[in-house]
């Protein structure tokens, strides 16, 4: 699996609780302590985080807080988003091993035959 930048790891564990309908529109953010200590990242980090679900329109500030602020087209943007990614990391992870992609293709329909 391929690194990705902290501010992204916590940007998606906020979404994948989202998706996994933990966390409601309307709901307050967890604390940058929180994201500090559960990712053991520097707060810089988490600010970097904050900017990025503002500028996607996932959270909102309000009172000196964050809280969360999507619907349902943005649940279902989220899902095709880490359905697209988590294709493109296996098909990655499928090529370093030597399949290419007829060979994935190939691969996926005997096992989806097989398990049906």
């Amino acid at each position: 699996m391929r690194e990705k930048a902290k501010y992204l790891e916590i940007r998606d564990f906020v979404a994948m609780q989202i998706i996994k309908g933990r966390l409601k529109s309307g709901d307050k953010l967890f604390t940058k302590t929180f994201f500090i200590n559960k990712f053991k990242v520097n707060p810089k980090y988490v600010d970097r985080a904050y900017e990025k679900m503002i500028e996607e329109n996932l959270i909102i500030t309000k009172e000196d807080n964050y809280y969360l602020n999507f619907d349902e087209n943005m649940v279902r943007k989220l899902i095709n988003q880490f359905a697209n990614e988590i294709t493109n990391d296996y098909l990655y992870e499928m090529e370093e091993i030597g399949m290419d992609f007829d060979k994935v293709y190939k691969f996926l329909t005997t096992r989806l035959n097989a398990h049906g």
